[in-house]
Protein backbone atom coordinates (compact mmCIF):
# COMPACT_ATOMS: atom_id res chain seq x y z
CA UNK A 1 0.00 0.00 0.00
CA UNK A 2 1.41 3.52 -0.47
CA UNK A 3 1.95 6.11 1.58
CA UNK A 4 -0.02 9.03 1.55
CA UNK A 5 0.77 12.67 3.35
CA UNK A 6 -2.56 14.46 4.18
CA UNK A 7 -2.19 18.38 4.27
CA UNK A 8 -5.15 19.98 6.71
CA UNK A 9 -5.15 24.15 5.44
CA UNK A 10 -6.74 26.24 8.33
CA UNK A 11 -8.18 29.98 8.33
CA UNK A 12 -10.48 30.17 11.43
CA UNK A 13 -11.92 26.69 10.83
CA UNK A 14 -11.29 25.86 14.91
CA UNK A 15 -14.49 24.56 14.76
CA UNK A 16 -14.22 22.28 12.47
CA UNK A 17 -10.92 20.89 12.61
CA UNK A 18 -10.87 18.57 15.28
CA UNK A 19 -13.55 16.21 13.08
CA UNK A 20 -11.45 16.51 10.15
CA UNK A 21 -8.13 15.43 11.33
CA UNK A 22 -9.64 12.82 13.25
CA UNK A 23 -11.15 11.72 10.48
CA UNK A 24 -8.01 11.23 8.83
CA UNK A 25 -5.76 9.61 11.56
CA UNK A 26 -9.26 6.89 11.46
CA UNK A 27 -8.28 5.52 8.04
CA UNK A 28 -7.19 2.24 7.91
CA UNK A 29 -3.99 3.31 6.44
CA UNK A 30 -0.10 1.94 7.57
CA UNK A 31 1.96 5.06 6.06
CA UNK A 32 0.09 8.01 6.92
CA UNK A 33 1.06 11.61 7.92
CA UNK A 34 -0.63 15.05 8.74
CA UNK A 35 0.30 18.61 8.73
CA UNK A 36 -1.80 21.37 10.44
CA UNK A 37 -1.23 24.87 8.77
CA UNK A 38 -2.47 27.65 10.54
CA UNK A 39 -2.72 30.72 8.05
CA UNK A 40 -2.65 33.00 11.03
CA UNK A 41 -5.95 31.96 12.15
CA UNK A 42 -8.16 34.69 14.99
CA UNK A 43 -10.02 31.26 16.50
CA UNK A 44 -9.24 28.61 18.32
CA UNK A 45 -7.16 27.06 15.65
CA UNK A 46 -3.87 26.95 17.51
CA UNK A 47 -5.09 25.36 20.60
CA UNK A 48 -6.68 22.54 18.82
CA UNK A 49 -4.42 22.01 16.52
CA UNK A 50 -1.61 21.71 19.02
CA UNK A 51 -3.72 19.29 21.02
CA UNK A 52 -3.85 17.13 17.95
CA UNK A 53 -0.70 17.29 17.55
CA UNK A 54 0.48 16.24 21.13
CA UNK A 55 -2.00 13.25 21.24
CA UNK A 56 -0.56 11.73 17.81
CA UNK A 57 2.93 11.81 16.40
CA UNK A 58 1.43 11.41 12.72
CA UNK A 59 0.40 15.15 13.00
CA UNK A 60 2.33 18.07 12.71
CA UNK A 61 1.54 21.80 13.45
CA UNK A 62 2.61 24.74 11.48
CA UNK A 63 1.08 28.45 12.31
CA UNK A 64 2.02 31.54 10.21
CA UNK A 65 2.97 34.76 12.19
CA UNK A 66 0.77 36.39 9.39
CA UNK A 67 -1.79 35.35 6.62
CA UNK A 68 -0.05 34.02 3.43
CA UNK A 69 -3.27 33.31 1.49
CA UNK A 70 -4.52 29.81 0.08
CA UNK A 71 -2.61 29.14 -2.94
CA UNK A 72 0.56 30.05 -0.18
CA UNK A 73 -0.33 28.06 1.75
CA UNK A 74 -1.29 24.99 -0.31
CA UNK A 75 2.21 24.90 -2.08
CA UNK A 76 4.07 24.96 1.61
CA UNK A 77 1.49 21.37 2.49
CA UNK A 78 2.84 20.31 -0.93
CA UNK A 79 6.65 21.17 -0.53
CA UNK A 80 6.05 19.66 2.61
CA UNK A 81 4.91 16.36 1.49
CA UNK A 82 7.17 13.22 0.88
CA UNK A 83 5.07 10.32 0.23
CA UNK A 84 3.87 8.78 -2.85
CA UNK A 85 0.44 10.72 -2.41
CA UNK A 86 -1.01 13.28 -1.27
CA UNK A 87 -4.40 15.34 -0.54
CA UNK A 88 -4.86 18.80 0.25
CA UNK A 89 -8.54 18.33 2.82
CA UNK A 90 -9.93 21.74 4.04
CA UNK A 91 -10.51 22.29 7.77
CA UNK A 92 -14.37 22.21 7.39
CA UNK A 93 -14.87 18.90 5.53
CA UNK A 94 -13.78 15.48 6.30
CA UNK A 95 -13.05 11.99 5.16
CA UNK A 96 -15.66 9.06 5.06
CA UNK A 97 -14.37 5.74 6.45
CA UNK A 98 -12.35 3.83 4.53
CA UNK A 99 -11.65 6.54 1.99
CA UNK A 100 -8.30 6.68 1.82
CA UNK A 101 -7.62 3.07 1.82
CA UNK A 102 -10.25 2.59 -1.50
CA UNK A 103 -7.85 5.74 -3.43
CA UNK A 104 -5.04 4.05 -2.55
CA UNK A 105 -6.06 0.71 -3.83
CA UNK A 106 -6.93 2.54 -7.00
CA UNK A 107 -3.20 4.19 -7.46
CA UNK A 108 -1.94 0.55 -6.28
CA UNK A 109 -3.51 -1.15 -9.27
CA UNK A 110 -2.88 2.27 -11.46
CA UNK A 111 0.32 3.57 -10.23
CA UNK A 112 0.90 5.91 -13.41
CA UNK A 113 -2.63 8.01 -12.28
CA UNK A 114 -2.03 11.65 -11.30
CA UNK A 115 -5.10 11.81 -9.62
CA UNK A 116 -8.04 9.23 -7.90
CA UNK A 117 -11.35 11.28 -6.67
CA UNK A 118 -14.80 9.62 -5.96
CA UNK A 119 -18.40 11.15 -5.02
CA UNK A 120 -19.32 13.40 -1.90
CA UNK A 121 -21.80 14.55 0.50
CA UNK A 122 -22.53 18.04 1.15
CA UNK A 123 -23.31 19.16 4.81
CA UNK A 124 -25.74 22.11 5.21
CA UNK A 125 -25.62 24.35 7.97
CA UNK A 126 -28.75 23.01 9.21
CA UNK A 127 -27.06 20.06 9.54
CA UNK A 128 -28.89 18.14 6.19
CA UNK A 129 -26.44 15.76 4.47
CA UNK A 130 -27.38 15.10 1.28
CA UNK A 131 -25.78 12.63 -1.80
CA UNK A 132 -23.58 14.66 -4.53
CA UNK A 133 -22.99 12.32 -6.87
CA UNK A 134 -20.68 12.73 -10.52
CA UNK A 135 -23.23 12.41 -12.68
CA UNK A 136 -20.53 12.53 -15.58
CA UNK A 137 -19.27 9.33 -14.43
CA UNK A 138 -22.16 7.24 -13.11
CA UNK A 139 -23.83 4.66 -14.31
CA UNK A 140 -21.16 2.44 -15.48
CA UNK A 141 -21.93 -0.13 -12.56
CA UNK A 142 -17.97 -0.51 -12.15
CA UNK A 143 -16.27 0.15 -8.41
CA UNK A 144 -13.91 2.13 -10.07
CA UNK A 145 -12.69 3.23 -13.45
CA UNK A 146 -9.74 5.04 -15.14
CA UNK A 147 -10.45 7.88 -17.72
CA UNK A 148 -7.72 9.05 -20.23
CA UNK A 149 -6.85 13.43 -19.98
CA UNK A 150 -9.59 14.09 -23.87
CA UNK A 151 -12.10 12.14 -21.86
CA UNK A 152 -11.88 13.89 -18.64
CA UNK A 153 -11.75 17.23 -19.83
CA UNK A 154 -14.59 16.35 -22.24
CA UNK A 155 -16.51 15.12 -19.50
CA UNK A 156 -15.83 18.36 -17.24
CA UNK A 157 -17.73 20.60 -19.40
CA UNK A 158 -15.09 23.90 -18.12
CA UNK A 159 -16.57 23.21 -14.53
CA UNK A 160 -14.97 21.54 -11.58
CA UNK A 161 -15.93 18.11 -11.05
CA UNK A 162 -14.07 16.85 -8.30
CA UNK A 163 -15.52 17.74 -4.87
CA UNK A 164 -11.81 18.60 -3.48
CA UNK A 165 -12.14 16.63 -0.44
CA UNK A 166 -11.98 13.38 -2.49
CA UNK A 167 -8.60 14.13 -4.43
CA UNK A 168 -5.77 12.09 -3.56
CA UNK A 169 -2.57 12.98 -6.29
CA UNK A 170 0.61 11.93 -7.07
CA UNK A 171 2.95 13.92 -4.98
CA UNK A 172 5.43 13.51 -7.68
CA UNK A 173 3.44 14.58 -10.47
CA UNK A 174 1.79 17.81 -8.74
CA UNK A 175 5.11 19.11 -7.31
CA UNK A 176 7.16 18.37 -10.71
CA UNK A 177 4.17 20.26 -12.75
CA UNK A 178 4.77 23.31 -10.41
CA UNK A 179 2.13 23.14 -8.03
CA UNK A 180 -0.83 25.22 -7.58
CA UNK A 181 -0.66 28.31 -9.38
CA UNK A 182 -1.54 31.79 -8.03
CA UNK A 183 -2.62 33.07 -11.10
CA UNK A 184 -5.92 31.38 -10.87
CA UNK A 185 -6.90 32.28 -7.29
CA UNK A 186 -9.85 30.48 -7.62
CA UNK A 187 -9.99 27.97 -10.19
CA UNK A 188 -6.64 26.81 -9.77
CA UNK A 189 -7.35 23.33 -8.53
CA UNK A 190 -9.52 22.85 -11.60
CA UNK A 191 -6.42 24.08 -13.79
CA UNK A 192 -4.89 21.26 -11.46
CA UNK A 193 -6.71 18.22 -12.04
CA UNK A 194 -6.96 18.65 -15.82
CA UNK A 195 -3.07 18.92 -15.48
CA UNK A 196 -3.21 15.56 -13.83
CA UNK A 197 -5.26 13.65 -16.24
CA UNK A 198 -2.55 14.93 -18.45
CA UNK A 199 -0.12 13.41 -16.69
CA UNK A 200 -0.93 10.10 -15.68
CA UNK A 201 -4.70 9.87 -16.45
CA UNK A 202 -7.79 10.18 -13.85
CA UNK A 203 -9.33 7.18 -11.73
CA UNK A 204 -12.86 7.33 -10.18
CA UNK A 205 -14.43 5.58 -6.98
CA UNK A 206 -18.04 5.28 -7.41
CA UNK A 207 -18.26 5.52 -3.22
CA UNK A 208 -18.61 8.65 -1.14
CA UNK A 209 -15.18 9.53 0.30
CA UNK A 210 -15.79 12.82 2.02
CA UNK A 211 -17.86 15.59 3.40
CA UNK A 212 -18.28 18.84 1.90
CA UNK A 213 -19.62 21.09 4.39
CA UNK A 214 -21.40 24.27 2.80
CA UNK A 215 -21.68 27.27 5.23
CA UNK A 216 -21.43 30.92 5.52
CA UNK A 217 -17.91 31.00 5.78
CA UNK A 218 -16.61 28.71 2.94
CA UNK A 219 -14.10 30.83 0.44
CA UNK A 220 -15.85 29.31 -2.35
CA UNK A 221 -19.48 29.91 -1.66
CA UNK A 222 -18.68 33.67 -1.13
CA UNK A 223 -16.69 33.83 -4.30
CA UNK A 224 -19.58 31.87 -6.13
CA UNK A 225 -21.67 34.62 -5.55
CA UNK A 226 -20.48 37.69 -6.39
CA UNK A 227 -23.29 40.21 -7.48
CA UNK A 228 -22.72 39.45 -11.43
CA UNK A 229 -21.60 35.38 -11.42
CA UNK A 230 -18.76 36.96 -13.48
CA UNK A 231 -16.08 36.25 -11.15
CA UNK A 232 -16.31 32.42 -11.49
CA UNK A 233 -17.06 33.16 -14.74
CA UNK A 234 -14.05 34.36 -15.41
CA UNK A 235 -11.81 32.05 -13.20
CA UNK A 236 -12.71 29.47 -15.36
CA UNK A 237 -12.04 31.30 -18.40
CA UNK A 238 -8.60 32.02 -17.16
CA UNK A 239 -8.09 28.46 -16.20
CA UNK A 240 -9.32 27.04 -19.40
CA UNK A 241 -6.95 29.76 -20.95
CA UNK A 242 -3.75 28.52 -19.45
CA UNK A 243 -4.82 25.03 -19.60
CA UNK A 244 -4.37 25.01 -23.25
CA UNK A 245 -1.60 26.95 -23.54
CA UNK A 246 0.76 25.07 -21.52
CA UNK A 247 -0.58 21.97 -21.70
CA UNK A 248 -3.01 21.41 -25.06
CA UNK A 249 0.34 19.99 -26.78
CA UNK A 250 -0.41 16.95 -25.24
CA UNK A 251 -4.16 16.09 -26.04
CA UNK A 252 -5.08 14.39 -29.29
CA UNK A 253 -8.28 16.88 -29.27
CA UNK A 254 -6.91 20.22 -27.94
CA UNK A 255 -8.66 22.92 -30.38
CA UNK A 256 -12.27 21.19 -30.20
CA UNK A 257 -11.87 20.99 -26.46
CA UNK A 258 -10.94 24.25 -25.77
CA UNK A 259 -13.50 25.28 -28.23
CA UNK A 260 -16.09 23.26 -26.24
CA UNK A 261 -15.01 24.54 -23.23
CA UNK A 262 -15.91 27.83 -24.07
CA UNK A 263 -18.52 27.21 -25.64
CA UNK A 264 -20.03 25.99 -22.26
CA UNK A 265 -18.81 29.49 -20.34
CA UNK A 266 -20.65 31.30 -22.99
CA UNK A 267 -24.07 29.71 -22.98
CA UNK A 268 -23.55 29.74 -18.94
CA UNK A 269 -23.24 33.50 -19.07
CA UNK A 270 -26.17 33.43 -21.21
CA UNK A 271 -28.52 31.78 -18.75
CA UNK A 272 -27.48 33.88 -16.16
CA UNK A 273 -28.32 36.75 -18.37
CA UNK A 274 -31.52 35.68 -18.28
CA UNK A 275 -31.58 35.12 -14.25
CA UNK A 276 -30.11 38.98 -14.14
CA UNK A 277 -32.98 40.14 -16.63
CA UNK A 278 -35.93 38.54 -14.21
CA UNK A 279 -33.80 40.20 -11.21
CA UNK A 280 -33.97 43.41 -13.55
CA UNK A 281 -30.28 44.02 -13.38
CA UNK A 282 -29.42 45.46 -16.20
CA UNK A 283 -25.82 46.59 -15.56
CA UNK A 284 -25.19 42.49 -14.89
CA UNK A 285 -27.31 41.58 -18.17
CA UNK A 286 -24.82 43.39 -20.01
CA UNK A 287 -21.69 42.74 -18.57
CA UNK A 288 -22.57 39.16 -18.87
CA UNK A 289 -23.75 39.32 -22.37
CA UNK A 290 -20.47 40.80 -23.28
CA UNK A 291 -18.76 38.28 -21.70
CA UNK A 292 -20.66 35.51 -23.73
CA UNK A 293 -20.13 37.43 -26.66
CA UNK A 294 -16.21 37.70 -25.97
CA UNK A 295 -15.88 33.91 -25.55
CA UNK A 296 -18.28 32.71 -28.50
CA UNK A 297 -19.68 35.41 -31.09
CA UNK A 298 -21.46 32.99 -32.38
CA UNK A 299 -23.84 32.85 -29.15
CA UNK A 300 -26.13 35.82 -31.00
CA UNK A 301 -27.30 33.40 -33.30
CA UNK A 302 -28.11 30.32 -30.95
CA UNK A 303 -31.87 29.75 -28.91
CA UNK A 304 -30.30 30.79 -25.55
CA UNK A 305 -29.27 34.11 -27.15
CA UNK A 306 -33.02 34.50 -28.71
CA UNK A 307 -34.42 32.96 -25.74
CA UNK A 308 -32.96 35.88 -23.95
CA UNK A 309 -33.92 38.53 -26.25
CA UNK A 310 -37.20 37.80 -25.63
CA UNK A 311 -36.94 37.83 -22.14
CA UNK A 312 -35.42 41.14 -22.32
CA UNK A 313 -38.12 42.71 -24.93
CA UNK A 314 -41.21 41.96 -22.91
CA UNK A 315 -39.90 42.20 -19.25
CA UNK A 316 -39.83 40.03 -15.74
CA UNK A 317 -43.70 40.99 -14.97
CA UNK A 318 -44.63 39.46 -18.48
CA UNK A 319 -42.30 36.51 -18.83
CA UNK A 320 -43.44 34.74 -15.62
CA UNK A 321 -46.58 35.22 -16.44
CA UNK A 322 -45.69 33.50 -19.71
CA UNK A 323 -43.88 30.93 -18.13
CA UNK A 324 -47.36 29.89 -15.78
CA UNK A 325 -49.52 30.23 -18.49
CA UNK A 326 -47.31 27.72 -20.75
CA UNK A 327 -46.51 25.41 -17.86
CA UNK A 328 -48.12 22.75 -19.37
CA UNK A 329 -45.92 22.73 -22.01
CA UNK A 330 -42.96 23.26 -19.92
CA UNK A 331 -41.43 26.46 -20.57
CA UNK A 332 -38.43 27.00 -18.30
CA UNK A 333 -37.13 29.97 -16.88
Amino acid sequence: MKSIDVVVPCYNYGAFLRECVESVLSQSVSDLRVLIIDDASQDNTPDVAQELARADRRVTFVRHPKNAGHIATYNEGIDWCAAQLSMLLSADDYLLPGALGRAIDVFDRHPRLGLVFGNSKVLTANGRLTDQRCSALEGTGAATEVIGADQFIRLSKATNIVPTPTAVTSTEMVKGSGGYLASLPHTADMEMWWRLAVLGGVGFVHDFQAVYRRHDLNMSTAYSQDRHGLGDLRGRRDAVDYFFRAWGGRLEHAVALRADALRVLSMTAVGMAGDAVLASDDTAVRALCSFAEELNPAIRRSPQWQKLALKQLIGPRAWRALRTLATPWRLSA
